[in-house]
């Protein structure tokens, strides 16, 4: 595993993120879809995801909520393909492969989307700030 990317990895408390996603009406998961995807487009230039899946993701859910609740079959299928695509890159950054216990499983990825990636995403190694007290000088 790569831990020094692994504790750069930008991360989200799984309660700010059921409850913004709450507040938002679902737009919060394709913010959080994003700022992942930008991550790894930084990390990963050469196999970065597409700007415009995100973006369609961004209208279906528009259309969903202004106009037809038709539109929720597309959404579902596009951010399910958005989720994948994410899960895997990150396997691939990582260097997880499916006997490491920070794998994604597909499964769970599929039934519980972007929270549970938060939640095993916030299982990374991370990097502890602790500030440091000076030595007091006599």
């Amino acid at each position: 595993m790569n831990v020094k990317i692994a504790k750069e990895f930008p991360r989200t408390n799984i309660a700010i993120a059921i409850l913004f996603n709450i507040l938002t009406l679902g737009f919060y998961s394709i913010y959080w879809l994003q700022r992942k995807a930008s991550f790894l487009r930084s990390k990963m230039p050469q196999n970065s995801l597409p700007i415009a899946e995100i973006n369609f993701c961004y209208l279906i859910l528009l259309l969903l909520w202004i106009h037809s609740f038709s539109y929720i079959y597309i959404y579902f299928v596009v951010k399910i393909i958005l989720l994948f695509d994410i899960r895997s890159k990150i396997h691939i950054l990582l260097k997880i492969n499916n006997r490491h216990q920070l794998w994604f499983h597909p499964v769970f990825t599929f039934l519980f989307g972007f929270l549970y990636m938060t939640y095993k995403i916030d299982q990374f190694p991370h990097n502890k700030h602790t500030e440091e007290t000076p030595p007091i000088q006599p």
